[in-house]
């Protein structure tokens, strides 16, 4: 699947593949795939945001940080930008707002 510049595609799971009932992970594969930015932090929508806005400002995006559009990149297909209160640019997926958990630590953490 083709996705915009700082997104990437993760393995769903903690470090190596564990918490999903798997003794390894190197011969198994992974249970799922999501959408996660380029340090493949999971991405989320919240539901208090409407289709092509984001709700979620300070307190709230101390722990669900926006996803930032980099300079330059273009929307396409699905992947649409939403102009945040504070003009940045963040990236949303059929025009939800896409965020990081603060809390999730490792990539392919799941809230």
């Amino acid at each position: 699947m083709l996705t915009p510049p700082g997104i990437t595609l993760e393995p769903l799971g903690v470090s190596q593949g564990y918490e999903l009932g798997k003794q390894t992970a190197t011969f198994l594969p992974r249970d799922q795939i999501v959408f996660a930015d380029a340090g493949g932090k999971t991405l989320y929508t919240l539901d208090a945001d409407p289709a092509g806005k984001s709700t979620c400002a300070e307190a709230c995006a101390a722990d669900w940080k926006p996803v930032p559009v980099p300079k330059g990149a273009k929307a396409f297909g699905r992947w649409t930008q939403i102009r945040r209160a504070d003009s940045t640019l963040q990236w949303a997926l059929a025009g939800k707002a896409l965020y990081t958990f603060a809390k999730d630590i490792d990539p392919g953490s799941v809230f």
